[in-house]
Protein backbone atom coordinates (compact mmCIF):
# COMPACT_ATOMS: atom_id res chain seq x y z
CA UNK A 1 0.00 0.00 0.00
CA UNK A 2 2.81 2.48 0.67
CA UNK A 3 4.51 1.99 -2.56
CA UNK A 4 1.66 2.64 -4.71
CA UNK A 5 1.04 5.45 -2.63
CA UNK A 6 4.62 6.75 -3.11
CA UNK A 7 4.12 6.02 -6.53
CA UNK A 8 0.98 7.87 -6.96
CA UNK A 9 2.30 11.09 -5.08
CA UNK A 10 5.14 10.95 -7.18
CA UNK A 11 3.10 10.76 -10.30
CA UNK A 12 0.91 14.17 -9.37
CA UNK A 13 4.06 16.13 -8.14
CA UNK A 14 5.87 15.22 -11.36
CA UNK A 15 2.31 16.13 -13.28
CA UNK A 16 2.18 19.42 -11.58
CA UNK A 17 5.69 20.74 -11.86
CA UNK A 18 5.23 19.31 -15.53
CA UNK A 19 2.23 21.37 -16.58
CA UNK A 20 3.82 24.29 -14.78
CA UNK A 21 6.60 24.40 -16.93
CA UNK A 22 3.97 23.90 -20.03
CA UNK A 23 2.08 26.51 -19.31
CA UNK A 24 5.10 28.47 -18.67
CA UNK A 25 6.86 28.24 -21.82
CA UNK A 26 3.38 27.59 -23.71
CA UNK A 27 2.75 31.62 -22.99
CA UNK A 28 6.44 32.77 -22.90
CA UNK A 29 6.14 33.11 -26.77
CA UNK A 30 6.84 31.25 -30.54
CA UNK A 31 10.57 30.33 -30.01
CA UNK A 32 10.46 29.17 -26.47
CA UNK A 33 7.88 26.58 -27.11
CA UNK A 34 9.14 25.34 -30.67
CA UNK A 35 12.84 24.39 -28.44
CA UNK A 36 10.72 22.91 -25.97
CA UNK A 37 8.99 20.63 -28.36
CA UNK A 38 12.52 20.12 -29.99
CA UNK A 39 13.54 18.72 -27.17
CA UNK A 40 10.94 16.82 -26.21
CA UNK A 41 11.11 15.23 -30.06
CA UNK A 42 14.79 14.40 -29.31
CA UNK A 43 14.01 12.55 -26.03
CA UNK A 44 11.23 10.84 -27.70
CA UNK A 45 13.07 9.89 -30.72
CA UNK A 46 15.75 8.75 -28.53
CA UNK A 47 13.43 6.31 -26.23
CA UNK A 48 12.30 5.29 -29.32
CA UNK A 49 15.52 4.18 -30.65
CA UNK A 50 16.68 2.77 -27.64
CA UNK A 51 13.24 0.67 -27.54
CA UNK A 52 13.39 -0.74 -31.31
CA UNK A 53 17.17 -1.21 -30.30
CA UNK A 54 18.43 0.64 -33.48
CA UNK A 55 21.69 2.32 -34.18
CA UNK A 56 20.00 5.12 -36.24
CA UNK A 57 19.68 8.04 -33.85
CA UNK A 58 21.95 10.68 -35.48
CA UNK A 59 20.51 10.27 -38.99
CA UNK A 60 16.65 10.57 -36.72
CA UNK A 61 17.65 13.62 -34.80
CA UNK A 62 18.90 15.52 -38.37
CA UNK A 63 15.93 14.34 -40.24
CA UNK A 64 13.84 15.62 -37.00
CA UNK A 65 15.22 19.12 -37.00
CA UNK A 66 15.07 19.55 -41.01
CA UNK A 67 10.99 18.77 -40.80
CA UNK A 68 10.73 20.88 -37.15
CA UNK A 69 12.74 23.78 -38.30
CA UNK A 70 10.78 23.91 -42.12
CA UNK A 71 7.56 23.91 -40.10
CA UNK A 72 8.67 26.36 -37.66
CA UNK A 73 9.59 28.96 -41.07
CA UNK A 74 6.67 28.06 -42.24
CA UNK A 75 4.48 29.20 -39.33
CA UNK A 76 6.71 32.66 -38.65
CA UNK A 77 6.90 33.71 -41.82
CA UNK A 78 3.70 32.21 -43.43
CA UNK A 79 5.69 29.87 -46.06
CA UNK A 80 3.90 27.32 -47.90
CA UNK A 81 6.79 24.93 -48.70
CA UNK A 82 4.77 21.69 -48.66
CA UNK A 83 7.69 19.20 -45.27
CA UNK A 84 6.56 16.16 -47.23
CA UNK A 85 9.11 17.33 -49.97
CA UNK A 86 11.54 16.85 -47.35
CA UNK A 87 11.12 13.29 -47.40
CA UNK A 88 12.98 12.31 -50.45
CA UNK A 89 16.09 14.11 -48.43
CA UNK A 90 15.08 12.18 -45.38
CA UNK A 91 15.15 8.92 -46.89
CA UNK A 92 18.60 9.52 -48.79
CA UNK A 93 19.70 9.94 -45.66
CA UNK A 94 18.77 6.90 -44.02
CA UNK A 95 20.12 5.30 -47.51
CA UNK A 96 23.53 6.58 -46.96
CA UNK A 97 23.74 5.87 -43.05
CA UNK A 98 22.48 2.01 -43.74
CA UNK A 99 25.79 2.21 -46.88
CA UNK A 100 27.79 3.72 -44.28
CA UNK A 101 27.57 0.56 -41.74
CA UNK A 102 27.59 -1.68 -44.19
CA UNK A 103 23.99 -2.90 -43.09
CA UNK A 104 22.25 -3.06 -46.54
CA UNK A 105 20.45 -6.49 -45.82
CA UNK A 106 18.30 -4.88 -43.55
CA UNK A 107 17.71 -1.64 -45.42
CA UNK A 108 13.93 -2.01 -45.58
CA UNK A 109 13.59 -2.70 -42.11
CA UNK A 110 15.78 0.23 -41.07
CA UNK A 111 13.97 2.60 -43.50
CA UNK A 112 10.36 1.44 -42.72
CA UNK A 113 11.08 2.10 -38.87
CA UNK A 114 12.89 5.42 -38.82
CA UNK A 115 9.66 6.71 -40.90
CA UNK A 116 7.45 5.13 -38.77
CA UNK A 117 9.60 7.25 -35.87
CA UNK A 118 9.00 10.27 -37.71
CA UNK A 119 5.46 10.25 -38.66
CA UNK A 120 4.45 8.83 -35.46
CA UNK A 121 6.79 11.13 -33.36
CA UNK A 122 8.14 13.99 -34.93
CA UNK A 123 4.73 14.78 -37.33
CA UNK A 124 2.65 14.19 -33.45
CA UNK A 125 4.71 16.95 -32.16
CA UNK A 126 4.76 19.39 -35.07
CA UNK A 127 1.33 19.94 -34.95
CA UNK A 128 1.49 20.94 -30.92
CA UNK A 129 3.19 24.39 -32.69
CA UNK A 130 0.93 24.52 -35.55
CA UNK A 131 -2.44 23.91 -32.64
CA UNK A 132 -0.25 26.84 -30.42
CA UNK A 133 -0.85 29.40 -33.28
CA UNK A 134 -4.25 28.70 -35.03
CA UNK A 135 -7.22 31.14 -34.33
CA UNK A 136 -8.57 29.14 -31.59
CA UNK A 137 -6.55 29.89 -28.87
CA UNK A 138 -7.76 27.11 -26.48
CA UNK A 139 -7.43 24.69 -28.79
CA UNK A 140 -4.17 23.38 -27.45
CA UNK A 141 -5.65 23.50 -23.92
CA UNK A 142 -9.09 21.88 -24.59
CA UNK A 143 -6.77 18.78 -26.03
CA UNK A 144 -4.35 18.71 -23.10
CA UNK A 145 -6.35 19.09 -20.75
CA UNK A 146 -9.14 16.61 -22.70
CA UNK A 147 -6.63 13.82 -23.38
CA UNK A 148 -5.11 14.09 -19.50
CA UNK A 149 -8.87 13.71 -18.50
CA UNK A 150 -9.35 10.39 -20.41
CA UNK A 151 -6.26 9.40 -18.95
CA UNK A 152 -6.80 10.00 -15.57
CA UNK A 153 -10.65 8.71 -15.52
CA UNK A 154 -9.42 5.43 -17.39
CA UNK A 155 -6.79 4.92 -14.99
CA UNK A 156 -9.03 5.11 -11.73
CA UNK A 157 -12.37 3.62 -12.61
CA UNK A 158 -10.18 1.54 -14.18
CA UNK A 159 -8.29 0.30 -10.88
CA UNK A 160 -11.54 0.03 -8.46
CA UNK A 161 -13.49 -1.01 -11.05
CA UNK A 162 -12.47 -2.25 -14.05
CA UNK A 163 -13.09 -6.15 -14.65
CA UNK A 164 -13.19 -6.82 -18.23
CA UNK A 165 -10.17 -6.49 -20.68
CA UNK A 166 -10.32 -4.38 -23.07
CA UNK A 167 -6.97 -5.11 -25.48
CA UNK A 168 -5.28 -8.30 -23.31
CA UNK A 169 -2.84 -8.89 -26.58
CA UNK A 170 -1.15 -5.08 -26.07
CA UNK A 171 -2.33 -3.95 -22.22
CA UNK A 172 -3.64 -6.86 -20.10
CA UNK A 173 -4.32 -3.88 -17.49
CA UNK A 174 -6.32 -1.65 -19.55
CA UNK A 175 -10.32 -2.32 -19.27
CA UNK A 176 -13.96 -1.38 -20.71
CA UNK A 177 -14.97 0.03 -17.81
CA UNK A 178 -11.25 2.28 -17.58
CA UNK A 179 -11.81 2.81 -20.95
CA UNK A 180 -15.66 4.26 -20.42
CA UNK A 181 -15.05 6.02 -16.93
CA UNK A 182 -11.64 8.13 -19.47
CA UNK A 183 -14.63 8.80 -22.28
CA UNK A 184 -17.22 10.09 -19.88
CA UNK A 185 -15.10 12.24 -18.12
CA UNK A 186 -13.43 13.70 -21.08
CA UNK A 187 -16.89 14.40 -22.43
CA UNK A 188 -18.08 15.92 -19.86
CA UNK A 189 -14.75 18.51 -19.51
CA UNK A 190 -15.30 19.22 -23.45
CA UNK A 191 -19.15 20.16 -22.99
CA UNK A 192 -18.58 22.05 -20.31
CA UNK A 193 -15.37 23.96 -21.24
CA UNK A 194 -17.18 25.01 -24.63
CA UNK A 195 -20.04 26.07 -22.77
CA UNK A 196 -18.38 28.22 -20.25
CA UNK A 197 -16.29 29.94 -23.38
CA UNK A 198 -19.52 30.68 -25.13
CA UNK A 199 -18.09 28.52 -28.26
CA UNK A 200 -20.65 25.26 -27.96
CA UNK A 201 -22.59 23.90 -30.71
CA UNK A 202 -23.05 20.89 -32.14
CA UNK A 203 -19.58 20.27 -33.56
CA UNK A 204 -18.14 20.21 -30.17
CA UNK A 205 -20.26 17.23 -29.36
CA UNK A 206 -18.65 15.29 -32.20
CA UNK A 207 -15.24 16.16 -30.94
CA UNK A 208 -16.03 15.64 -27.52
CA UNK A 209 -17.06 11.62 -28.57
CA UNK A 210 -13.96 11.46 -30.85
CA UNK A 211 -10.94 12.49 -28.62
CA UNK A 212 -11.15 10.18 -26.26
CA UNK A 213 -11.62 7.34 -28.21
CA UNK A 214 -8.41 8.73 -30.41
CA UNK A 215 -6.48 9.44 -27.13
CA UNK A 216 -7.03 5.61 -26.58
CA UNK A 217 -5.93 4.13 -29.75
CA UNK A 218 -2.53 6.36 -29.23
CA UNK A 219 -2.19 4.72 -26.01
CA UNK A 220 -2.93 1.46 -27.08
CA UNK A 221 -0.58 1.92 -30.14
CA UNK A 222 2.52 2.81 -27.88
CA UNK A 223 1.83 -0.17 -25.40
CA UNK A 224 2.11 -2.34 -29.33
CA UNK A 225 5.05 -0.83 -29.43
CA UNK A 226 6.29 -1.28 -25.88
CA UNK A 227 5.14 -5.21 -26.01
CA UNK A 228 6.73 -5.83 -29.06
CA UNK A 229 9.96 -4.12 -27.85
CA UNK A 230 9.79 -5.91 -24.74
CA UNK A 231 9.57 -3.08 -22.56
CA UNK A 232 7.50 -1.69 -19.62
CA UNK A 233 8.11 1.69 -20.19
CA UNK A 234 9.51 4.26 -22.86
CA UNK A 235 11.52 5.78 -20.45
CA UNK A 236 12.11 7.03 -16.83
CA UNK A 237 12.91 10.74 -17.36
CA UNK A 238 9.63 11.08 -15.89
CA UNK A 239 9.15 10.33 -12.07
CA UNK A 240 6.30 8.22 -11.65
CA UNK A 241 5.25 8.43 -15.21
CA UNK A 242 7.96 6.48 -17.11
CA UNK A 243 9.30 8.31 -20.29
CA UNK A 244 8.28 10.90 -22.71
CA UNK A 245 6.68 9.06 -24.83
CA UNK A 246 4.59 7.33 -21.97
CA UNK A 247 3.07 10.57 -21.26
CA UNK A 248 3.15 11.85 -25.34
CA UNK A 249 1.83 8.20 -26.74
CA UNK A 250 -2.30 9.80 -26.55
CA UNK A 251 -1.32 13.13 -27.85
CA UNK A 252 0.74 12.48 -30.51
CA UNK A 253 -2.97 11.49 -31.75
CA UNK A 254 -5.12 13.59 -30.50
CA UNK A 255 -3.28 17.07 -30.95
CA UNK A 256 -3.66 15.96 -35.07
CA UNK A 257 -6.89 15.09 -34.68
CA UNK A 258 -7.60 18.74 -32.70
CA UNK A 259 -5.88 20.64 -35.29
CA UNK A 260 -7.54 19.30 -38.08
CA UNK A 261 -10.91 18.75 -36.55
CA UNK A 262 -11.20 22.74 -35.75
CA UNK A 263 -9.09 24.33 -39.55
CA UNK A 264 -11.88 21.92 -41.40
CA UNK A 265 -14.80 22.48 -39.25
CA UNK A 266 -14.71 25.39 -36.98
CA UNK A 267 -12.45 27.60 -39.05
Amino acid sequence: MEMIYNMLLKRIISSIIGILVFILIVTWGHFPFFLLISLITAVALYEFNKMTKNDTLIPLLISSVLFLIVSYLNLIFSLKFPIEYLFVLVILIFFYDSYRKNNLENIIQSISGNLLAIIYIVFGLIYFIYLRNIDFKFGLWIALVATWLTDIGAYFVGKYYGKIKMAPRISPNKTMEGALGGIIVSFIFVVAFTLYLNVFSGIWLIYAALLPFIAIVGDLFESAIKRAAGVKDSGNVIPGHGGILDRFDSLLFTIPFTYFFLTLFLS
